[in-house]
């Protein structure tokens, strides 16, 4: 008796973990990447004698969602307020000021679609440092990532998947013979 009610708890376990990873994996929830791009500096003589020049600094934010759901109430948090800033694609944005706070504005966007991309180009005054000026970007869906970007050679599609059904066949397979192991051992089963 004690034997049979084992044996049903470890695969009831183990068929709770399949059904939950692939109730995970189908989720569709955003998640957020972000990283910097194209850090210049600039030295601008402006006409007259004597006069200093000015060092401006540029950088570019890029934020994709690769979740499978849409990135909704986006917000990017930023220590310092820039001179100007652009976003690309044009989509609608505005800027809450935050007076006696922590953060000195907040840039919030209604929508990003899933698999979806912007491109945040700032100017600002030398010498702040693009990690110093973003504090954190979120979603409702969570905060979102920095990563580092390296290019990569991108596989095709059906090479990806390929990829994907053989590890899926090996972590079934793998599990079957753990199981088929324990109860074979412990249990003197098969």
């Amino acid at each position: 008796m004690f034997r049979e009610n084992l044996i049903s708890a470890i695969l009831t376990f183990i068929f709770s973990l399949i059904l939950w990873v692939i109730q995970y994996l189908s989720q569709k929830k955003a998640k957020l990447v972000y990283y910097y791009g194209g850090l210049s500096t600039f030295s601008l003589r402006p006409q007259g004698e004597g006069t200093e020049p000015i060092r401006i600094a540029t950088h570019s934010l890029i934020i994709t969602n690769i979740g499978k759901g849409p990135a909704e109430k986006l917000e990017i948090y930023q220590n310092a307020v820039p001179l100007g800033f652009s976003i690309t694609p044009d989509i609608k944005w505005t800027v809450s000021p935050k007076t006696g706070e922590q953060f000195k504005h907040i840039i919030e966007i209604e929508y990003l679609e899933p698999r979806g991309q912007m491109i945040l180009s700032y100017l600002y005054g030398y010498p702040l440092l693009p990690q110093s000026f973003i504090s954190k970007i979120r979603c409702k869906d969570g905060e979102g990532k920095q990563i580092f970007v390296l290019p990569v050679r991108q596989l095709s599609p059906v090479v990806s998947y390929l990829f994907q059904f053989i590890f899926l066949v090996g972590a079934v397979t793998l599990i079957y013979l753990i199981t088929k192991y324990i109860l074979l051992k412990v249990f003197g089963l098969f």
